[in-house]
């Protein structure tokens, strides 16, 4: 498969209130640059609309345009994308609804391609688009990427050989001169061919031809380079992602400094974690992997959701003598403290339904609880099935399952509560002994670089292994 090839690429997010303006950010982020000697090879923009105008001539886009003409070349119409997501809507909205103005790489036989350099395009012009996002530019959202970013301060001999300015390429970084660490990122993107959405995962595009609509759970996460990457959606706050390369035996120093220079302007960041992104020539061997472990856990979890129902059945026919009842929230805390899962250092959101830990081989452990506070008291009262969510995460997979257990009433005390709790807990124990095993013979170890310091916001697809209503 390759694996020695893949790239791993630390992402460190702050999330802004939505009060916060882009100038200031903008400034900030200028600052830690300028201060430690870090500039982009290259500067990309999306800025992606979706309106109600009555005309073309009154979208933001227009306006845009006829204040900025230098973006005029880099607009295209994302309408037939939108008729081809919507084959059954018969009224369709006028063509100017969808569109976007993007400098977004294309995409040839797995490799980057950029448009040409423009010098009409510079950071000091998209900084003053920015400065009027969201009035009056109401774009649906905006994106700039500070891309190419050489992190380390050190020369890129790589890039040198090569002539310069990388248009064409680049080679593996593991090619860097000598073992001093002066040897600089490796400055091309490593774009996922998992992720991208709406496009197959075979077909080549063209520079600017990017996604029909942006993705901005964690910052447009299918991109992953060297880079700063700021940007808004629709009614969101401001958003900035920091994305550094770990290269295999350096760990986490280089990163850890990039982070320092950072939180002296921006705090801590409000999400970390490590995203691995598989080489393109490897792609046919990561979804047989995949595939395999699909079917794996398809049979494990059948087995689970037998046992559930014989045990519920058990519970009702046979219930045990009156006792004391124990709340819920006691259960869960027991429950928490027993697995040793603990909350997350650095946290998004309120996470107190959710608990993470590693397993062996590094693989990273999400349990999250959906609990009625209280059992249901009436035979007719009918609450929904508590339920346990898993996702365990490694360099090359992401796994998701999930086990409901009904609510029901009973004289014997919170005999629901109870037996849920009993039933998580061997569900955790087995998934340890019987699944993890599993997991290691199909991928092997993750390195101890991939870290997972907050909640993942992650997407389901066809490469990811299970199945079940997600988050994201």
């Amino acid at each position: 498969m390759g694996e020695n090839k893949v790239r791993l690429f630390v992402n460190l997010l702050y999330d802004f209130k939505k009060s916060e303006k882009f100038p200031g950010i903008f400034a900030k982020l200028g600052e830690v640059l300028s201060e430690n000697g870090w500039g982009q090879q290259r500067l990309l923009f999306d800025f992606h609309d979706v309106n109600d105008a009555q005309t073309e001539g009154k979208t933001p886009h227009a306006m845009l345009i006829k204040a900025f003409p230098q973006f005029a070349s880099y607009w295209r119409s994302a309408f037939e994308e939108y008729k081809a997501l919507h084959p059954y809507q018969k009224e369709l909205p006028p063509p100017h609804s969808y569109s976007c103005i993007s400098n977004f790489p294309g995409r040839k036989a797995g490799k980057p391609v950029f448009p040409v350099p423009d010098a009409a395009v510079d950071f000091s012009l998209v900084e003053k688009v920015f400065a009027k996002v969201p009035h009056p530019y109401t774009f649906y959202s905006a994106l700039a990427v500070l891309d190419g970013i050489d992190w380390s301060g050190g020369r890129n001999p790589v890039l040198e050989r090569n002539g310069g300015d990388g248009a064409g390429g680049y080679h593996p970084v593991s090619e860097k001169d000598g073992n001093d660490g002066v040897a600089g990122c490796d400055l091309s993107p490593a774009m996922d061919w998992v992720v991208i959405l709406g496009k197959g995962e075979q077909d080549d595009w063209e520079a600017g031809d990017w996604t029909g609509g942006m993705d901005f759970d964690e910052i447009c996460p299918f991109y992953q380079s060297n880079s700063v990457r700021i940007g808004k959606e629709w009614d969101q706050g401001p958003e900035l992602a920091v994305q550094v390369e770990v290269y295999p035996g350096q760990g986490l120093a280089l990163a850890k400094r990039v982070e320092e220079a950072f939180s002296k302007y921006f705090g801590m960041p409000t999400k970390r974690y490590a995203r691995a992104v598989s080489p393109w020539e490897g792609r046919e061997g990561c979804r047989a992997k995949r595939r395999e472990m699909q079917e794996v856990f398809a049979r494990w979890t059948k087995k689970m959701q037998l046992e559930v129902l014989r045990r519920q059945m058990e519970a009702k026919e046979h219930p045990s003598p009156a006792k004391k009842p124990v709340s819920r929230a006691a259960l869960k805390k027991r429950f928490f403290e027993k697995n040793q899962l603990e909350r997350y250092p650095v946290s998004r959101w309120d996470d107190k339904q959710c608990r993470q830990k590693y397993l062996a081989h590094n693989y990273h452990l999400e349990v999250g609880l959906v609990m009625n506070e209280n059992p249901p008291v009436a035979r007719m009262q009918r609450n929904s099935p508590n339920c346990l969510y898993v996702e365990c995460i490694g360099w090359n997979f992401e796994l998701l399952g999930n086990l409901e257990v009904e609510d029901f009433p009973a004289e014997a005390g919170d005999m629901a509560g109870e037996l849920a709790f009993a039933l998580w807990q061997e569900y955790l124990d087995r998934f340890a002994a019987e699944v993890v095993p599993e997991l290691f013979r199909i991928f092997g170890d993750t390195p101890g670089e991939f870290i997972c310091d907050s909640r993942r916001m992650t997407r389901a697809n066809e490469e990811t292994i299970g199945t079940r209503y997600h988050r994201f």
